[in-house]
């Protein structure tokens, strides 16, 4: 039996398919970042999570076919990477177990990262970006609920107004269009020159820090900012 030109069967495929994403993308992304985030610090956790650009440049030619970086691309990813380790340099020297179980949390919360970018991609070829992101983000939310309610309860949940009214922020504004704006880029774009962007979130935390929490303004930032800024400037030259 037929609906709209697709069988029920293909359709359950692709529905199964988004759901695995979900898990990927929303699922272990979240868990091991945060995770990782509470056995060290947001410096360091910064560093492992934003490695993602180097593993989609790697991995991109096997699973989604795009043309391998020539030496200069590779070169502006290794810049990018190095002005973000040079941002955090101070951190990332003092190391201890907590913090090496910490990094391998959040590297491979960037490895996920990574290969839900791919594997988007590929399933934007079949479906709408908005059915692409409504379903991951709803298959990857219920695992993270049932381990939340798992390991922390309700006890502490109080549902007021302003939790739901923030709630909603929280998943329309700062989850939801961000994640349909990236689909959409992505779709258009080479996944890993697309991804290359990603160098400037950490950036662009330090300096929302610093203008909205008044925190003070290091030198290295500029030192960062221009190797992240060349880094760029090199994976999209062509």
């Amino acid at each position: 039996m037929k609906l709209g030109g697709h069988s029920f069967p293909n359709k359950g495929r692709r529905l199964i398919k988004l759901a695995l994403l979900g898990l990927v993308q929303t699922t272990l992304l979240q868990a091991f970042f945060f995770i990782g985030l509470s056995l060290t610090s947001v410096g360091k956790a910064s560093v492992f999570m934003n490695s993602q650009p180097l593993y989609v440049a790697l991995l991109a030619p096997y699973f989604i076919q795009e043309e391998r970086f020539n030496r200069t691309k590779t070169f502006g990813i290794i810049l990018g990477f190095i002005g973000i380790t040079v941002v955090f340099a101070t951190e990332l020297i003092s190391f201890n177990v907590s913090d090496l179980l910490g990094a391998l949390l959040t590297s491979l919360g960037a490895l996920s990262w990574s290969v839900a970018t791919l594997w988007a991609k590929n399933l934007m070829k079949e479906d709408s970006l908005i059915t692409v992101n409504t379903v991951q983000m709803l298959a990857g939310a219920v695992p993270l609920v049932a381990l939340g309610y798992a390991f922390e309860g309700m006890e502490r949940v109080v549902i007021t107004g302003q939790v739901f009214y923030l709630l909603a922020f929280l998943v329309v504004v700062c989850t939801f269009l961000p994640y349909l704006l990236w689909y959409k880029v992505l779709h258009a774009n080479p996944a890993a020159i697309i991804s290359s962007f990603n160098f400037l979130a950490v950036i662009f935390g330090i300096v929302l820090g610093i203008l909205v929490l008044g925190e003070p303004l290091a030198p290295v930032l500029f030192v960062g900012a221009a190797f992240v800024s060349l880094g760029i400037y090199f994976v999209n030259r062509s």
